[in-house]
């Protein structure tokens, strides 16, 4: 429970959490039971992005210590981030299979999720970047965007907000 954050969670009803928490509290199950393997199902998924970070971080760590992790990831750039192997699944068999940065390209990410797509290396990580991109037909009539003057951003991060 420590490892993954939750122990505020011990004596509440999994009833009473949210579907973030919940997916924290599974993570922490399956650590506890201490098996070489871990298989993951969109694990990040209902979580903000402090927990996502934290999330993948601890996964990685235990890679790092001897255990073996499979997860099912949509997120392409949380993928190549924290991914040695990427095998890329689409229409029932396998379209692409190795590292990152062989795996995560514009035209296989075209083929198995009908997009159109730019990869580029993220400055950060130095790990590819997917930037989907809608279709756009080079003859229609692109309308004007008017200027933006003001934005609001909402989000929540519970009781750990700094500002």
């Amino acid at each position: 429970m420590e490892r993954t954050d939750i122990d505020e969670f011990a004596e509440r009803p999994v009833t009473e959490i949210s579907g973030g928490e919940r997916s924290r509290v599974l993570l922490a199950r399956a650590l506890a039971q201490e098996t070489p393997l871990l298989l993951l199902d969109e694990p990040t998924a209902s979580l903000d992005p402090n927990h996502r970070l934290r999330t993948f971080e601890t996964v990685s760590a235990l890679v790092d210590e001897g255990r073996a992790a499979i997860a099912a990831i949509h997120d392409l750039d949380t993928a190549a981030r924290y991914c040695d192997r990427i095998v890329v699944v689409a229409d029932g068999g396998v379209v692409a299979d190795g590292p990152p940065a062989s795996v995560l390209t514009g035209s296989t990410i075209g083929h198995a999720f009908d997009v159109d797509a730019v990869v580029t290396p993220d400055p950060v990580t130095e790990r590819p970047r997917v930037t989907a991109l809608p279709d756009v037909d080079p003859d229609a009539d692109v309308p004007e965007i008017p200027p933006v003057e003001r934005v609001h951003v909402v989000a929540g991060a519970g009781g750990r907000a700094r500002y």
